[in-house]
Formats: C-alpha cells, sequence, structure tokens
C-alpha cells in the first residue's frame, strides 16, 4: 500500500541522532473535538508504545508511566529527565469518518530540538499498516539495530476488522482503569471485539488479562476466572505464537491454579524475550522470583520493570515488596516512602509501608500507615487483614478482633479474605487457628497465598507441622528461603 502523505516529512540535514537507546511516546492528542473519540487516541499510543517494545535495543517507557504527562505543563526536557530518556515522540490523531490521520515528530529530549516529523493518512481498515509504517519510519531515525525477526515483526501486518480493533481499542481503554465497572466493561468489549473478528489474537489476549484482573481486583472466583483466561490466552498464542502480551496471563494462571512454577517461569521469559520492554512482564516475573526465594533476581526484575515504568504507582510498590520480603525492611521503607511522594492517595502502598515498619518493630509507625490505606481505599478488604495483623502485634487484641469478626462475615458471604484472617490470627498468636485458615485460603485464595513461603510475618509458624504440610501441598516447599 502507498503512504499518503498528508505534510512535507522533514528532518534536520544531519538526519536522526545515533545510539539512541531509550525512548518515551507521550500520548497522543485527540484532534476530532470529540472526547467519545479520546480512546482511539489513546489506544494509537498503546499501539506505538507496543511495537516499539518489540525492538531490543530499545528501552521504551510504559504506557502508565507517559500518561502522566496528558495535561502536565512541562517542558520536554524535563520530562525527559524524569522519565529518564533520550528522545520524545509527541503527536496527534485526527480520526474523521473511515479515515485516520496521525501526526508524529522525533525530539532529542535534553535540547528540545527537533529530529523528524512527518503525517499519515489511512483508511480506518489500514490502521494497523499505518502504526506499522509510523514505527518503521520512528526505527530509522533514531537509528536502531534491529535484527531480521525484529524487522519482519515491525513491518508485519493483521487483516483486522474495523469494528473488532475499535471495540479492542475500547477494551483496552476500560482495562486499564481497573475499576468494577472498567473490567466488566472490557470483557464485553473484548467479547463483541472477538465475535466481529474470531481471529483477532489480541482480543483474546485482552480477554486473558481482564479474567486475570477481575479475579485479583474484583473477587471473581478463581475457579471461574483462570479457565477463562487460559482459554482466551492460548486461543490468542495459536493465533499468534509470538504475541508476547498472552504468555503472562498464561504464566499467572499456571502459578495460581497449578502450582506449575517452573512452567509459569518459562513463559515469563519467553514473553520478556518477545517484548523486552515490557514491564508488565517483568513486574509480574519478579514476583514469581520473590515467591521462589530467589531475592536478588526478583530484585533485578522489579528495577527493570520500574525502569520501563518509573511513574507507576503499582511497580514502585512492587520494588519496595520485593526489598520487603528479602528482608531488607529499610530498603523497603525507603523505596514506599518514594511512591507515597509520587502520590499519597494511593492504598497500597501505605498498606506494604506499614508491613515493613511491623518486621522492624515500629509498630506504631506501622498502625497509621495501615489506617491511612484503610481509609484511602474505596471499598472492599483491601489492607484489613494486614490491619487486623498488626493490631494484633501490637497487643490490641479487642480491636484485632473486630477486624476478625468482619473478614469472617465477608468470607461467609462468598469472600476470598482466607489469607486475611489466617494472618490476623498470626499476628494475635493463635496458630492453630492460623493454619487452618491458611489452609482453606489454599483452595479458595489461590492468588493470595503464592507467597506463603517466603512471607515473612508467617515466620512464626513456618516450623509448624501443618503450614509445612501447606508448603508440600501447594509445591511451594520446592521454592529456596
Amino acid at each position: 500500500m502507498v503512504l499518503s502523505l498528508l505534510a512535507r516529512s522533514w528532518k534536520l540535514p544531519f538526519g536522526g541522532s545515533p545510539g539512541i537507546q531509550s525512548l518515551a511516546v507521550l500520548p497522543l492528542a485527540n484532534l476530532s473535538g470529540d472526547p467519545s473519540q479520546d480512546y482511539f487516541a489513546d489506544g494509537m499510543t498503546d499501539a506505538l508504545i507496543t511495537r516499539l517494545a518489540q525492538i531490543h535495543d530499545l528501552r521504551v517507557i510504559s504506557r502508565t508511566s507517559v500518561d502522566q504527562y496528558r495535561k502536565a505543563m512541562k517542558s520536554l526536557p524535563e520530562i525527559g529527565r524524569e522519565l529518564h530518556v533520550q528522545a520524545v515522540v509527541e503527536g496527534s490523531v485526527l480520526r474523521s469518518g473511515d479515515r485516520v490521520r496521525i501526526t508524529a515528530q522525533l525530539v532529542d529530549a535534553s535540547k528540545d530540538r527537533h529530529l523528524w516529523a512527518d503525517a499519515y493518512e489511512r483508511d480506518l481498515s489500514d490502521v494497523i499498516a499505518l502504526q506499522s509504517d509510523l514505527v518503521g519510519a520512528i526505527a530509522t531515525q533514531i537509528q536502531a539495530r534491529l535484527t531480521p525477526g525484529e524487522r519482519a515483526g515491525l513491518a508485519h501486518v493483521d487483516a483486522v476488522k474495523p469494528d473488532a480493533y475499535d471495540d479492542y481499542l475500547k477494551g483496552r481503554y476500560h482495562l486499564n482503569r481497573r475499576t468494577k465497572e472498567d473490567l466488566v466493561a472490557a470483557r464485553a468489549l473484548f467479547q463483541r471485539a472477538i465475535e466481529s473478528d474470531p481471529r483477532f489474537a489480541l482480543a483474546h489476549a485482552g480477554l486473558a488479562d481482564t479474567y486475570i484482573l477481575l479475579h485479583l481486583y474484583v473477587g471473581m472466583p478463581s475457579t471461574e476466572a483462570f479457565p477463562l483466561a487460559m482459554g482466551a490466552a492460548r486461543k490468542a498464542l495459536e493465533l499468534n505464537a509470538d504475541l508476547a502480551e498472552a504468555y503472562p496471563a498464561i504464566a499467572l494462571v499456571k502459578v495460581y491454579s497449578q502450582w506449575d512454577w517452573d512452567g509459569a517461569e518459562s513463559d515469563f521469559k519467553r514473553g520478556i524475550r518477545l517484548k523486552p520492554s515490557y514491564a508488565t512482564a517483568y513486574h509480574w516475573y519478579s514476583i514469581l522470583l520473590r515467591d521462589r526465594g530467589r531475592f536478588d533476581e526478583a530484585i533485578t526484575a522489579a528495577r527493570r520493570a520500574l525502569d520501563l515504568d518509573p511513574l507507576s504507582l503499582i511497580v514502585n510498590a512492587n520494588l519496595g515488596d520485593a526489598y520487603f520480603f528479602a528482608r531488607r525492611y529499610d530498603d523497603a521503607i525507603r523505596q514506599h516512602r518514594a511512591g507515597r511522594d509520587l502520590d499519597p492517595s494511593f492504598a497500597p502502598t501505605h498498606l506494604y509501608l506499614g508491613m515493613a515498619f511491623a518486621q522492624k518493630g515500629q509498630l506504631d509507625s506501622a498502625l497509621t500507615e495501615c489506617r491511612t490505606a484503610r481509609s484511602l481505599a474505596s471499598d472492599g478488604d483491601l489492607g484489613l487483614g494486614g490491619l487486623g495483623y498488626v493490631l494484633g502485634r501490637a497487643g490490641k487484641d479487642a480491636e484485632a478482633r473486630d477486624v476478625l469478626r468482619k473478614l469472617e462475615a465477608d468470607a461467609r458471604g462468598g469472600a476470598a479474605v482466607s489469607f486475611d484472617i489466617g494472618l490476623v490470627e498470626v499476628g494475635l498468636g493463635n496458630h492453630p487457628a492460623a493454619i487452618e485458615w491458611l489452609g482453606r485460603a489454599c483452595r479458595d485464595q489461590p492468588s493470595g497465598i503464592k507467597d506463603l513461603g517466603v512471607d515473612p510475618r508467617l515466620d512464626p509458624v513456618r516450623n509448624n507441622p501443618g503450614f509445612k504440610e501447606l508448603l508440600r501441598r501447594t509445591r511451594l516447599d520446592q521454592n529456596r528461603m
């Protein structure tokens, strides 16, 4: 297909900037004037990041971090310094009827110097080819060293029905928001995309991610969520065996429902090989390494995720958690404080900081952070088990038992809180009850007990025969400490 240029392509006489190894794609502006088209501009941004992330010699900042600059009044040199990148891509999207126009420019971040600019227009049905052309042009301008496989991957264009791709972009938009309502909407949109185009591999991968998050964020039963996630991810790979986005979902299901640690690690590594700048894969892989007791490797992977997504709150918190499980509590506290400075309203950071204070014996500070986490949590039981654990440790038994009663009532209502109840019982020193509830968690809350073998809060029951049996059942006894 012949590229239609809407504006004169230009570059400075000296050409692109050799040696560019780090890049951020800022959110593309929606020029339609219609806020309902924001999802489309966001989808184009995601697509450019996803394709560029396939280049091994290029560090590409993840969507979560660049999204912070959507409305920020900061100069490009400031953004470059904060993201630690050499170059920035910025531009706009205009969708009108069945036509799409993207303009883009490449800027040397440190000098705020324009290196290249171009504009592309295609029919909506050719939008993936448009993305391929744009990414190829950027790769050329930064003088990226591409392997034959990378070159072929960047040039690869799947035929996708426009309606299916439109629904896929909307699905990703809602998936990134993580609320219950958005996750339900994402599932419906991915399913509709698949109905429109059953061979659309990315839609199947998006659906797999949705089922994982519906379990982790909304409490969808694991017996329902995991088989559906595995089925969707496997279908995605059946359609495209090199689709990096499908492998982390398969890895998580293998851990949570099969305790297949080796198989999960292999899948994480495959996804990372296919997309070296995929921060989510490093993030989740670091958790698996942590839960296997390989703390130095876990910290390295968590740092890599943070390097790719430096402003992500959950990725910042994950590095602090990696230090926590390695018993490096001072480092954990330092990292969580840095995350708290990024956004004091993010509840998990306060909770994890509270746990680190508790292991240091600083129980007053731990209680302050846990109570802050609870006050910030919009709904559900986030942080309730941690608060009860610290209350028990602090000798505030009456308040800890109030937490227990709340959690037990939620358990009777079907909520997956068995691990949280067991944790509170550990804090209170009721070890037989703790073992009983942790055993229930192995059945009804597998995502909550994957770190059973390394969680320092459980050290008081670690030598209990019942606890050792739980580790054997979940194959966690094979992981080293």
